[in-house]
């Protein structure tokens, strides 16, 4: 009887330090944010590394992005102006950075700092427009 119940005992503690070491999946972001570079070729793509992750082409001397929607079809997104919105010609200018599903993309004026941030529409146009 003592045996059963040592056994009962030892199979209780074993179960539950079993479960206890094996946690629920965490769920695992693959490139959660990613940046263009500030050297390099002049043109950049870039997407979070997400599926569901919009795809964008930055100019790093002028500043202009593209969103690419399926194959061979994009549209330039305006940006909102800026009187600090300085450019040095023959340099890289500008920065994107973009996180998740792209719903959190920013894009930075390297010589003055300034940001705009993305903004997402469903009925018109999608654009940069300045951080304030």
């Amino acid at each position: 009887m003592k045996k059963i119940l040592a056994l009962s005992i030892a199979a209780v503690l074993f179960c539950t330090s079993v479960s206890a070491q094996d946690p629920a999946p965490a769920t695992v972001l693959i490139n959660p944010a990613v940046s263009t570079s500030v050297d390099g070729a002049r043109y950049e793509i870039i997407n979070s590394g997400r599926a569901d992750s919009k795809f964008l082409r930055l100019d790093k001397v002028d500043g202009t992005v593209w969103e690419f929607y399926g194959y061979g079809y994009h549209t330039v997104i305006k940006r909102e102006a800026a009187d600090q919105d300085t450019v040095v010609d023959g340099q890289v200018n500008y920065q994107l950075y973009i996180s998740g599903d792209g719903a959190n993309t920013y894009l930075l004026n390297l010589n003055t700092g300034i940001i705009w941030y993305y903004d997402w529409h469903l009925f018109k146009d999608n654009e940069f427009l300045l951080m304030k």
